[in-house]
């Protein structure tokens, strides 16, 4: 089983192989569903395949936004430039450029998440249309991706970590609608991560915990899954590192068919590096929100000063220094 990393810069590349991950996917300057991230030119992009490969990585670079019809023409060439360089595979969204690509080129196509592909019927197009694997629409359970898995022949690609959307994979209006930027233009808003009032209820009500999938891997590898992705392109490097090292090892242990496929420190280690609360996702439940806060907020590090004053301590130290607790709000430090 494939384990793939994001890639949003050179640093995070080198992460990634550092992270042993099998694989890599990033994008170019334009076409690709995460703009706001570093990204990569051309040459950097050549340059990039060639530090990937020279070390055993593939890689497979994003084409996965809707593309405008003044934009074919560009998008049709940076695809055939992708080819040159001996590009792995190219993930597309745009149903009507995949039909260009695959008349035109010869590396494998990838089928994004954003395409919404959840049924036996979807994958099955995509198999007649040319597509050698299909990124599963990330609100499927283990049920329904193997239900796929055993009606088409075609290779398959499922989230395992990182952030969720509150809307279908590739079908949110939301952040055009209210700012004009399309999530499936690659400029997400993100307005779900922001603070509502419906009724008495007032938070972060459509903001999602993030996709922890260790405890499906052996579920997933049974069924057949060829590749498990961490989302995070515009994430650090460090994040990067931390997320293939412990996946490749959960992959690892569970092919060796270990009880324990993830350490205790392991996944303290993933909290550190980024986590908004930690959800199984679809793939095992229904119940995918964390409404207490939008960001990453680490893991409790300990009390502070402040909220001494409020405990009962029996330590005489903590009760000379009582007196500098204050009412702030703040009751842990995060790290």
């Amino acid at each position: 089983m494939e384990v793939l990393a994001p890639v949003g810069s050179m640093e995070s590349l080198k992460a990634a192989v550092l992270g042993r991950a099998d694989a890599v996917y990033l994008g170019g300057k334009e076409f690709g569903a995460r703009r706001l991230a570093g990204n990569f030119t051309d040459t950097q992009l050549g340059g990039a395949v060639h530090f990937a490969h020279d070390r055993g990585v593939k890689v497979y670079v994003t084409a996965n936004i809707l593309v405008k019809e003044d934009e074919l023409g560009r998008a049709l060439s940076f695809i055939e430039f992708l080819d040159s360089i001996e590009v792995d595979a190219a993930i597309v969204q745009d149903r009507g450029l995949l039909n260009l690509i695959r008349d035109r080129c010869s590396m494998p196509l990838h089928a994004s998440t954003q395409m919404g592909i959840h049924s036996p019927g979807g994958a099955r197009w995509a198999a007649d249309n040319g597509v050698s694997r299909v990124i599963l629409a990330r609100e499927m359970s283990l049920e329904e991706i193997s239900a796929i898995k055993s009606a088409v022949n075609i290779e398959l690609e499922v989230f395992v970590h990182g952030a969720l959307c509150y809307s279908v994979s590739g079908q949110c209006l939301f952040s055009s609608m209210v700012g004009g930027r399309s999530g499936n233009r690659g400029l997400c808003a993100q307005p779900c991560r922001m603070r509502y009032a419906l009724g008495d209820e007032e938070g972060y009500l459509l903001s999602t915990a993030d996709l922890f999938g260790v405890g499906s891997i052996p579920r997933l590898m049974e069924i057949g899954i060829d590749c498990v992705k961490i989302e995070g392109r515009m994430r650090s490097p460090i994040y990067t590192y931390l997320a293939s090292h412990v996946y490749k090892n959960v992959v690892e242990r569970a092919t060796k068919g270990e009880a324990d496929i993830i350490t205790r420190r392991e996944k303290e280690l993933l909290e550190v590096a980024f986590n908004r609360g930690f959800t199984p996702g679809y793939l095992e439940c229904d119940e995918v929100m964390q409404r207490d806060y939008p960001n990453s907020r680490g893991r409790p590090l300990g009390y502070s000063i402040m909220a001494l004053g409020r405990l009962k301590i029996e330590d005489p130290y903590l009760e000379v220094r009582r007196w500098e607790a204050s009412t702030s709000s703040s009751s842990r430090v995060m790290v």
